[in-house]
Formats: structure tokens, C-alpha cells, sequence
């Protein structure tokens, strides 16, 4: 039965969609009110993770999509990034290796600012820097 429904509410949601937009162009500007969070807005690390997680499926998945990455990091932000780079490899298929690969995600904690990026054979494809002033027991 909901099957059926579906079947014949499909078409119908289709045709009726061009016709409940205003005609005209779009306003100029964002028209979302929802603007991309900024280092400002990040206070714990919890959200720092959900942030980078982000930014790096979304890169993963229009690059490289099911490669092994391996991971370069320093002392400091090696627990942090591995486990950014293994939850966004849940959604992307990546996997994490630790032999050579031409996909490195390399991070930097330095001073409070950390830094990730994506490299191919040397060349940066994507990269983030946040400030990490939630955590002061992993700045040097």
C-alpha cells in the first residue's frame, strides 16, 4: 500500500515543484542564514572534530575517494588527527596505512594553531588550520 502511494505521490510532488516557486531571480547574498562556522566558533575539541571530519570527508570523497591515506603528524597531534582521518574514513571508505602511499594527511601542532592537509605526492589538495586553545595540556 505505501508503495503504491508513493507511485502516485512521485509525479505529483515533481510537476507541482516548478510551480510553488516565485517566478524571477533568486535574491542576491546568502539566503540560508546558516554561514560556515569560523576557528571562533569552536571551543572544545568535540566541535573541532566535527568540523575537520567534515572538511575532510568532503575533500576525501571528491579526491580520493576508498585510497589509504598514510599519516604524517607530530607527537602533539597524532592521537587527534588519526582519529579525525578514521571518522571521516567511515563515510568516505578511506583507510589509514603507514606505508608509502601518493596520500598523506599531515598535521602540526605548533604554538596553539593546529594544522592539517591533504597532500598528493607532495601538493597540498586540501588543508585546515584551527586554533587549539581548548586543549592547553597538548600545547607546547
Amino acid at each position: 500500500m505505501r508503495n503504491l502511494f508513493y507511485l502516485f505521490a512521485a509525479p505529483l510532488l515533481l510537476l507541482a515543484g516548478c510551480w510553488i516557486l516565485p517566478g524571477g531571480d533568486p535574491p542576491a547574498g546568502n539566503i540560508t542564514n546558516n554561514p560556515a562556522r569560523t576557528a571562533q566558533q569552536i571551543k572544545t575539541e568535540a566541535q573541532a572534530m566535527d568540523y575537520l571530519v567534515s572538511s575532510l570527508t568532503v575533500a576525501l570523497l571528491s579526491n580520493c575517494p576508498g585510497e589509504r591515506i598514510r599519516l604524517d603528524s607530530d607527537a602533539l597531534s597524532s592521537r587527534f588527527s588519526a582519529k579525525v582521518l578514521r571518522e571521516s574514513g567511515k563515510i568516505s571508505g578511506n583507510t589509514v596505512t603507514y606505508t608509502d602511499s601518493g596520500w598523506v594527511l599531515k598535521s602540526i601542532l605548533e604554538k596553539g594553531i593546529l594544522q592539517l592537509e591533504l597532500l598528493r605526492n607532495g601538493k597540498a589538495v586540501w588543508s585546515e588550520t584551527l586554533e587549539y586553545s581548548f586543549a592547553p595540556s597538548l600545547q607546547n
